[in-house]
């Protein structure tokens, strides 16, 4: 569904102003997408079962002091960056996010990947009578991250954990509650983005915004970035370095590389406060590998 929504329409409604390597990926991306889909048709049918050591709830003591040591961190990355304080009061932390991002990632990007795996690793002993508790801790850890990062993705982590805990425990998602599901997408980045902007009576149009975000990304990034990157300024895996030695402390290295989004706003010639730009999976593998 995101390859459909995100590559296939845009595609499909622009057609035919698309740079030639931009109409390559999306070719080769569809073949494969039914190649697998034909490959695991039989997998995505059969009910996953979990078989948990029972040394494995004797260690949940340490995971929970773990949680907290984790939580704390991010607590003082959102203090220090301001991002926290500010969104309490209701400005505008757009600018902020890019402070958090790059000054103080080494306290906040391990804690916020390893408290969702031990989270998810306690939500999974777990039966499903417990689905009100869980769906709550998920809440609590999705608002969080949103509040100590301003990142609208830290909500959708603690959501993806209520889900894989449904997932696991309940049943599979039956093919209506997918597109329910990539349909409430929208509804809470928009009212999230009034939040993180500072500006309640915006929500309803930032709502509107991201119902057409797929088509606006795909015109505004996409295109933009193929066409920069033609068939010769090949990254050759530089996004995929960048993230290898983002857990390098910057005091230890001043000069390491900032995010790869940041890069491709730069090679677009975008100026505006807060984050980079991206593009779709199978376009970030053309600009970092080429035709290859």
């Amino acid at each position: 569904m995101s390859f459909v929504f995100n590559d296939i329409v845009p595609f499909l409604l622009l057609y035919p102003d698309i740079p030639e390597n931009l109409q390559y990926t999306t070719f080769t991306a569809t073949i494969i997408n039914l190649l697998f889909l034909y490959v695991f048709r039989k997998q995505l049918l059969i009910q996953t079962n979990l078989d948990i050591p029972s040394f494995s709830i004797k260690l949940n003591k340490k995971r929970k002091i773990i949680i907290c040591c984790f939580a704390l961190l991010l607590f003082c990355a959102g203090i220090m960056s301001g991002v926290l304080t500010n969104l309490l009061k209701g400005n505008d932390i757009e600018d902020l996010r890019r402070t958090s991002e790059i000054g103080l990632g080494v306290i906040r990007d391990i804690p916020m990947l390893g408290i969702q795996i031990v989270m998810l690793v306690l939500f999974l002993q777990k039966s499903w009578n417990f689905y009100r508790s869980i769906a709550f801790y998920s809440f609590c850890l999705g608002a969080f991250l949103f509040l100590t990062t301003g990142n609208k993705g830290g909500v959708l982590v603690g959501t993806t954990l209520f889900f894989l805990f449904f997932h696991f425990k309940k049943r599979g998602f039956k093919w209506y509650e997918y597109i329910a599901y990539y349909l409430a997408i929208p509804l809470a980045a928009g009212t999230l983005q009034g939040i993180r902007g500072g500006d309640l009576t915006l929500i309803a149009s930032h709502i509107a915004v991201f119902f057409s975000y797929p088509i606006v990304l795909y015109q505004a990034n996409s295109i933009p970035i193929m066409n920069s990157v033609g068939t010769e300024s090949i990254f050759w895996g530089e996004e995929y370095y960048v993230g290898l030695v983002k857990i390098i402390p910057r005091f230890l290295w001043p000069d390491k590389p900032l995010a790869f989004d940041y890069k491709l706003k730069e090679l677009v010639g975008y100026d505006f406060d807060g984050g980079g730009i991206y593009t779709t999976l199978s376009n970030d593998l053309y600009i970092n590998f080429g035709y290859s």
